[in-house]
């Protein structure tokens, strides 16, 4: 009987059972040991082979590289990625150039494709009498596309808008509100009984009087509202509103947008009101006023910056207005009572209104808070309580930008 070839399989007959015995050829597998071939030492003999591998454990040590294994790789690992940063990641950590400097980078850089934008521009200006057309049908005109549509727009007030008030309103300015507009729009309308009746009252009633009152009304008043969706009126109940004083007898709205998502502030309601007729008119042209009043992206929050918007607002403020933040300016500083930020503690209300009497620029409770509840408005003042329950009113800045802001806000006024 010869070798066998490969693996077969024989069946023997040992105490009527039947067994199966494997039989491969070559050297005997791990934990299979020949029959019969036990070294001298008792182990299984297959152990000694050098081809024998235990069966895989990862539970077993025997199989977990070594530490000297494993210390080049790990070693070579940190070595390739370097040292560790002990930055934060913070961005104000980051030394951004100052917004001055990236407007006068900006100003150098050579404007590119005039002439197509002016091509553009020509192309625009012929649909100038279909766009006078689709106004006086009742319709209103939103104008979108990318590009500052500024200049277009006070093209078309001026060349197309002459039978009646045209109100340019900058939409993307941020301290505009909405009863600002309904209010200068309604004057300019110059309705009956309506002379002493606006001061003081609400937006919405202010409309429903002046839709009364201008049914039989022919004056004309075109609005035309730069940045539709400016961060000022981008709330859908200012939106409302513009829309119900676009309904206004003789007023007809030319509006631009800008952001992409606006409509979304303008429900199924406001969208009818509106009565758009949409035109896409894209310039190229860059939003140069429409981003003035915008922080920077690549710069660096500034007490400047801060400075410069808050004399903005206290600019366009009444005398009066102006008299008392300065008069609560100093009366803060000389209290020189600050917490660990180096913002004042604050001044009771009481003290502000016998000093604002003595000097007349309040004569009633009443006047004062409606000063003190727009300076809240414009994060000028902030209202907060003692420990013993007293009404504080603090300007959240340190004395040194403060005194600054005073300077700017007098020389301006000087000027």
């Amino acid at each position: 009987m010869g070798k066998p070839r490969g693996s077969a399989r024989g069946h023997t007959a040992n105490d009527g059972m039947n067994v199966s015995v494997s039989i491969r050829k070559g050297k005997p597998r791990a934990g299979r040991a020949a029959f019969g071939s036990l070294a001298e030492d008792g182990h299984d003999a297959a152990t000694k082979d050098p081809a024998y591998h235990p069966r895989a454990d990862p539970r077993s040590a025997d199989n977990k590289p070594s530490k000297a294994a494993v210390r080049p790789k790990a070693k070579a690992y940190f070595s390739s990625r370097g040292k560790k940063s002990k930055a934060t990641g913070d961005a104000a950590d980051f030394d951004f150039v100052s917004e001055e400097r990236l407007r006068e980078i900006y100003e150098r850089l050579p404007v590119q494709h005039h002439s197509e934008r002016l091509a553009l521009a020509e192309e625009h200006a012929a649909n100038f009498p279909k766009w006078l057309t689709q106004l006086k049908c009742g319709f209103n005109l939103l104008l979108h596309g990318p590009g500052s549509k500024k200049l277009l727009l006070e093209e078309f007030a001026s060349r197309t808008l002459t039978d009646g008030a045209v109100l340019v309103v900058n939409g993307f300015h941020q301290t505009l509100h909405v009863s600002q507009i309904i209010t200068t729009v309604i004057a300019s309308l110059k309705l009956e009984g309506l002379e002493g009746a606006m001061e003081g009252q609400p937006a919405d009633e202010l409309l429903a009087t002046a839709r009364t009152l201008g049914a039989a009304h022919t004056q004309r008043c075109y609005l035309v509202l730069h940045s539709l969706d400016g961060s000022a009126l981008s709330t859908p109940g200012a939106q409302y509103l513009l829309a119900e004083l676009s309904r206004l007898p003789g007023v007809h709205l030319v509006a631009s947008l800008d952001h992409v998502n606006a409509p979304l502030l303008w429900d199924r309601h406001t969208t009818a009101l509106f009565n758009w007729v949409w035109h896409h008119v894209p310039t190229f042209s860059p939003y140069t006023l429409e981003t003035l009043y915008m922080a920077p992206v690549l710069g660096k929050q500034t007490e400047q910056r801060h400075v410069r918007g808050a004399a903005t607002v206290l600019n366009s403020l009444t005398t009066n207005a102006r008299g008392i933040f300065s008069l609560l300016a100093e009366l803060l500083q000389a209290s020189a009572s600050t917490d660990n930020a180096g913002i004042f503690l604050g001044l009771p209300f009481e003290a502000l209104y016998t000093k604002c009497r003595e000097k007349f620029l309040a004569s009633s409770e009443g006047s004062l808070k409606g000063h003190l509840t727009e300076f809240c408005d414009h994060d000028l003042v902030k209202r907060k309580r003692s420990p013993d329950g007293q009404e504080l009113l603090t300007i959240p800045m340190t004395s040194e930008t403060l005194a600054e802001l005073l300077a700017e806000v007098e020389g301006n006024c000087m000027s």
